[in-house]
């Protein structure tokens, strides 16, 4: 049986965050889970964290023209996890970004790429589900792997079962 069919009356809340602030939300037991990048969650022995899934990164352009040092440059906010990984690369291949603007969500980076305003930068599983923009996946050697975390002692029967969903489905 579906899980949401089990538990028709449940509504599940998602909260975005960055990773700082989302370790802390579990850590002081604001959330029952997070899914994030591989941190240090082992608040107590009651925390588990399960590998879900890779998260690897793209460029995003409306035309095939993934010239990075002469057309405008659309990336996440500073001090997130994902801008950091986009330094990584610039820094590594030796470029010198033009970044015009700063966003902190993937749906506003894809909606100014599509009216032509420069290159974004997303996670890749964002970029194959976007018609109409070309992409160009960065090598393996900036992915990362991503992680569900939680307390197993104080955590619901519901909310694990979720999770047992999540991880299975990986």
């Amino acid at each position: 049986e579906l899980f949401y069919h089990k538990y028709s009356n449940l509504v599940f809340k998602v909260l975005n965050g960055t990773q700082d602030e989302l370790e802390k939300d579990l850590a002081s037991y604001k959330v029952d889970f997070i899914i994030g990048l591989k941190g240090n969650y082992k608040k107590s022995d009651n925390f588990i964290e399960k590998k879900i899934a890779t998260l690897g990164y793209s460029l995003i352009s409306k035309d095939n023209n993934f010239d990075l040092k002469n057309i405008p440059l659309i990336l996440p906010t500073s001090n997130t996890y994902s801008r950091n990984k986009a330094n990584q690369f610039f820094e590594e291949n030796g470029i010198s970004p033009k970044i015009f603007l700063e966003l902190n969500e993937n749906n506003s980076i894809i909606d100014c790429v599509k009216k032509g305003m420069g290159i974004g930068f997303v996670p890749t599983v964002v970029a194959n589900n976007v018609k109409n923009l070309n992409s160009y996946a960065l090598p393996s050697k900036y992915e990362d792997d991503l992680y569900i975390a939680y307390d197993n002692k104080l955590l619901a029967k519901t909310a694990k079962e979720f999770i047992n969903m999540i991880i299975e489905k990986k």
